[in-house]
């Protein structure tokens, strides 16, 4: 785990590319729980992201990105 952090101690920023094509809600909110227990900021990718899997996890925001343009989702 400290190999994670920042060289002055600070807190890691994971960029997760993804995940929801990779794993299941289970696995996926168990990434993000792993994440809030490092005291990371998250960033996750996804083109099928079901926001409600962090409703338990940790503060979160969601964004859309179409045709270069960002919104709040």
């Amino acid at each position: 785990v400290g190999l994670l952090e920042g060289p002055d101690g600070s807190p890691p920023v994971l960029l997760l590319d993804d995940l929801a094509s990779e794993f299941d809600a289970a696995h996926l909110e168990a990434v993000i729980d792993l994440g809030r227990e490092l005291g990371a900021q998250c960033w996750v990718t996804g083109v099928n992201l079901n926001p409600y899997v962090f409703k338990n996890s940790m503060e979160h925001r969601v964004f859309h990105v179409k045709h270069g343009q960002v919104s709040m989702a």
